[in-house]
């Protein structure tokens, strides 16, 4: 399971060759909600691997990775910076990763 960590953080690195679709809108932050990974560098996640990440308004947030009928939960904090995402992982682990929205 941890591959699918490295995956998760891939691919939100790769924000500009990553697609979502959201849902659960927020006023206030276009980030907030509950998004759906469905393909990361163009390419679709396999057909027993789902991902979905959290951002929640107080700076909390979550990652579900589910491969066949295993399911993994990863919390982490967020905060943004200029063009970048500053997450730290449940491990205390530090990233910085760009995106656009």
């Amino acid at each position: 399971m941890k591959w699918l960590n490295g995956l998760v953080i891939l691919a939100l690195a790769l924000a500009l060759g990553v697609v979502f679709t959201g849902c659960d809108d927020d006023d206030n932050d276009p980030l907030v909600g509950r998004w759906n990974l469905v393909s990361a560098d163009g390419e679709g996640l396999p057909a027993n691997v789902s991902v979905i990440v959290t951002f929640n308004k107080n700076g909390t947030g979550s990652t579900e990775t589910r491969v066949g009928s295993n399911t993994k939960v990863d919390n982490f904090t967020w905060s943004k910076g200029e063009g970048a995402l500053d997450v730290v992982n449940q491990d205390g682990s530090r990233e910085s990763i760009p995106y656009t929205l």
